[in-house]
Protein backbone atom coordinates (compact mmCIF):
# COMPACT_ATOMS: atom_id res chain seq x y z
CA UNK A 1 0.00 0.00 0.00
CA UNK A 2 2.63 2.28 0.93
CA UNK A 3 4.57 1.63 -2.57
CA UNK A 4 1.38 2.40 -4.39
CA UNK A 5 1.20 5.48 -2.67
CA UNK A 6 4.95 6.62 -3.18
CA UNK A 7 4.25 5.39 -6.90
CA UNK A 8 1.39 7.88 -7.31
CA UNK A 9 3.83 10.79 -5.90
CA UNK A 10 6.24 9.57 -8.52
CA UNK A 11 3.83 9.75 -10.99
CA UNK A 12 1.73 12.96 -10.14
CA UNK A 13 -1.18 11.32 -9.01
CA UNK A 14 -4.07 10.93 -11.47
CA UNK A 15 -5.44 14.42 -11.44
CA UNK A 16 -3.88 18.42 -11.39
CA UNK A 17 -5.68 18.60 -7.60
CA UNK A 18 -6.14 22.15 -6.37
CA UNK A 19 -4.52 25.20 -7.79
CA UNK A 20 -2.49 27.72 -5.21
CA UNK A 21 -2.12 31.39 -5.99
CA UNK A 22 1.52 32.82 -5.84
CA UNK A 23 0.73 33.73 -2.35
CA UNK A 24 0.30 30.48 -0.69
CA UNK A 25 3.52 29.65 -0.34
CA UNK A 26 4.57 32.27 1.25
CA UNK A 27 1.66 31.86 3.55
CA UNK A 28 3.24 28.51 3.89
CA UNK A 29 5.68 29.78 6.31
CA UNK A 30 3.62 31.20 9.18
CA UNK A 31 1.21 28.55 9.36
CA UNK A 32 3.71 25.30 9.35
CA UNK A 33 5.57 27.58 12.08
CA UNK A 34 2.42 26.55 14.81
CA UNK A 35 1.60 23.17 12.86
CA UNK A 36 2.22 20.18 15.37
CA UNK A 37 3.01 18.26 12.41
CA UNK A 38 5.20 20.10 9.93
CA UNK A 39 6.15 17.61 8.20
CA UNK A 40 3.29 16.89 7.04
CA UNK A 41 2.15 20.08 6.07
CA UNK A 42 5.66 20.39 4.23
CA UNK A 43 4.69 17.49 2.32
CA UNK A 44 1.09 18.15 1.24
CA UNK A 45 2.58 21.56 0.18
CA UNK A 46 4.81 20.02 -2.05
CA UNK A 47 2.01 17.63 -3.18
CA UNK A 48 -0.07 20.82 -4.08
CA UNK A 49 2.42 22.71 -5.88
CA UNK A 50 3.50 19.82 -8.62
CA UNK A 51 -0.50 19.13 -8.93
CA UNK A 52 -0.37 22.88 -9.99
CA UNK A 53 2.68 22.83 -11.60
CA UNK A 54 3.74 25.84 -9.72
CA UNK A 55 8.03 24.68 -9.80
CA UNK A 56 9.03 27.53 -8.09
CA UNK A 57 7.09 26.50 -5.67
CA UNK A 58 7.99 23.45 -5.29
CA UNK A 59 11.65 24.50 -4.91
CA UNK A 60 10.69 27.23 -2.20
CA UNK A 61 9.16 24.44 -0.16
CA UNK A 62 11.72 22.58 -0.23
CA UNK A 63 14.12 24.91 0.74
CA UNK A 64 12.58 25.77 3.77
CA UNK A 65 11.77 21.92 4.60
CA UNK A 66 15.41 21.71 4.31
CA UNK A 67 16.34 25.16 6.51
CA UNK A 68 13.39 23.46 9.17
CA UNK A 69 15.19 20.06 9.50
CA UNK A 70 15.20 20.26 13.62
CA UNK A 71 11.09 19.88 13.25
CA UNK A 72 11.36 18.35 9.85
CA UNK A 73 11.91 14.43 9.44
CA UNK A 74 10.25 12.97 6.38
CA UNK A 75 9.57 9.14 6.12
CA UNK A 76 10.24 7.16 3.28
CA UNK A 77 6.64 8.71 1.19
CA UNK A 78 7.91 12.18 2.17
CA UNK A 79 11.28 12.31 0.52
CA UNK A 80 10.18 10.18 -2.19
CA UNK A 81 7.74 12.93 -2.93
CA UNK A 82 10.32 15.82 -2.51
CA UNK A 83 12.62 13.75 -4.74
CA UNK A 84 9.71 13.49 -7.79
CA UNK A 85 8.19 16.84 -7.01
CA UNK A 86 11.47 18.77 -8.00
CA UNK A 87 12.59 16.05 -10.49
CA UNK A 88 9.38 17.62 -12.08
CA UNK A 89 10.31 20.74 -11.60
CA UNK A 90 13.38 20.22 -13.51
CA UNK A 91 15.47 20.49 -10.42
CA UNK A 92 17.18 17.13 -10.79
CA UNK A 93 20.20 18.49 -8.81
CA UNK A 94 17.96 19.19 -5.58
CA UNK A 95 15.94 15.67 -6.27
CA UNK A 96 19.60 14.23 -5.45
CA UNK A 97 20.49 16.06 -2.73
CA UNK A 98 16.93 15.45 -1.63
CA UNK A 99 17.92 11.49 -1.79
CA UNK A 100 21.17 12.32 -0.01
CA UNK A 101 19.12 13.63 2.93
CA UNK A 102 17.01 10.55 3.12
CA UNK A 103 20.21 8.67 3.14
CA UNK A 104 21.85 10.63 5.71
CA UNK A 105 18.93 10.80 8.17
CA UNK A 106 19.02 6.88 8.09
CA UNK A 107 15.86 6.52 5.91
CA UNK A 108 16.33 2.92 3.70
CA UNK A 109 15.57 3.90 0.21
CA UNK A 110 12.89 0.87 -1.66
CA UNK A 111 12.75 0.87 -5.40
CA UNK A 112 10.00 3.33 -5.61
CA UNK A 113 12.46 6.10 -3.92
CA UNK A 114 15.38 4.45 -6.51
CA UNK A 115 13.47 4.93 -9.38
CA UNK A 116 12.73 8.10 -8.31
CA UNK A 117 16.26 8.91 -8.13
CA UNK A 118 17.05 7.56 -11.79
CA UNK A 119 14.36 9.76 -13.04
CA UNK A 120 16.60 12.74 -11.53
CA UNK A 121 19.73 11.64 -12.75
CA UNK A 122 17.92 11.08 -16.45
CA UNK A 123 16.44 14.54 -16.37
CA UNK A 124 20.07 15.84 -16.02
CA UNK A 125 21.27 13.56 -18.65
CA UNK A 126 23.70 11.94 -15.59
CA UNK A 127 23.87 8.25 -17.49
CA UNK A 128 26.99 7.17 -16.26
CA UNK A 129 25.45 7.66 -12.50
CA UNK A 130 22.04 6.03 -13.84
CA UNK A 131 24.16 2.99 -14.34
CA UNK A 132 25.81 3.72 -11.05
CA UNK A 133 22.08 3.59 -9.11
CA UNK A 134 21.29 0.28 -10.76
CA UNK A 135 24.32 -1.64 -9.65
CA UNK A 136 24.29 -0.15 -6.41
CA UNK A 137 20.26 -1.30 -6.24
CA UNK A 138 21.14 -4.32 -7.14
CA UNK A 139 23.62 -4.43 -4.46
CA UNK A 140 21.46 -3.38 -1.39
CA UNK A 141 19.41 -6.89 -2.14
CA UNK A 142 16.50 -4.71 -4.15
CA UNK A 143 15.43 -5.99 -7.16
CA UNK A 144 14.75 -3.58 -9.93
CA UNK A 145 11.32 -3.86 -11.09
CA UNK A 146 10.17 -2.87 -14.74
CA UNK A 147 9.50 0.98 -14.18
CA UNK A 148 13.65 0.85 -13.18
CA UNK A 149 14.77 -0.96 -15.86
CA UNK A 150 12.20 1.39 -18.10
CA UNK A 151 14.00 4.71 -17.04
CA UNK A 152 17.39 3.45 -17.81
CA UNK A 153 15.97 1.89 -21.26
CA UNK A 154 14.65 5.49 -21.78
CA UNK A 155 18.06 7.61 -21.18
CA UNK A 156 19.65 5.20 -23.24
CA UNK A 157 17.55 6.08 -26.22
CA UNK A 158 17.39 9.98 -25.04
CA UNK A 159 20.88 9.86 -26.24
CA UNK A 160 20.85 7.97 -28.99
CA UNK A 161 22.75 5.06 -27.43
CA UNK A 162 20.27 2.15 -29.11
CA UNK A 163 22.94 -0.44 -29.14
CA UNK A 164 23.21 -0.13 -25.18
CA UNK A 165 19.71 0.31 -25.22
CA UNK A 166 19.06 -3.11 -26.99
CA UNK A 167 21.86 -4.94 -24.84
CA UNK A 168 20.64 -4.07 -21.50
CA UNK A 169 16.86 -5.70 -22.69
CA UNK A 170 18.51 -8.48 -23.94
CA UNK A 171 19.94 -9.02 -21.13
CA UNK A 172 16.76 -8.38 -19.14
CA UNK A 173 15.19 -10.24 -21.37
CA UNK A 174 17.03 -13.54 -21.36
CA UNK A 175 17.19 -13.30 -17.61
CA UNK A 176 13.38 -13.33 -17.30
CA UNK A 177 12.96 -16.76 -20.23
CA UNK A 178 15.42 -18.35 -17.20
CA UNK A 179 13.51 -17.16 -14.68
CA UNK A 180 9.60 -18.59 -16.58
CA UNK A 181 9.00 -16.03 -18.50
CA UNK A 182 8.05 -11.84 -17.50
CA UNK A 183 7.03 -8.75 -18.52
CA UNK A 184 10.20 -8.13 -20.58
CA UNK A 185 10.07 -11.41 -22.43
CA UNK A 186 6.86 -10.93 -24.09
CA UNK A 187 7.48 -7.19 -25.43
CA UNK A 188 10.26 -7.41 -27.54
CA UNK A 189 8.97 -6.17 -30.65
CA UNK A 190 7.66 -3.54 -28.98
CA UNK A 191 10.98 -2.27 -27.57
CA UNK A 192 12.90 -2.88 -31.10
CA UNK A 193 9.99 -0.56 -32.39
CA UNK A 194 10.93 1.97 -30.35
CA UNK A 195 14.95 1.10 -30.66
CA UNK A 196 14.52 2.06 -34.46
CA UNK A 197 12.54 5.04 -34.09
CA UNK A 198 14.94 6.38 -32.23
CA UNK A 199 17.61 5.82 -34.38
CA UNK A 200 15.79 7.34 -37.26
Amino acid sequence: QQQQQQQLAVDGDSGRGAEIDDGAVSAVSSAVSSCSIPTDAYVSMLKLAARGERWGAVEEVWEMMVEDQERVTPDLYGFTVAIAALTRAGAWEGAVEAFKLMRKQGVPPDIVAYTALLQALRRGEQLGLMEEVVQSIKLSGLEPNARTHGVLIDAYLDQKRVGKALQYFQQLRAKEEEDGGGVYSSSSSSMDAEAAEAAE
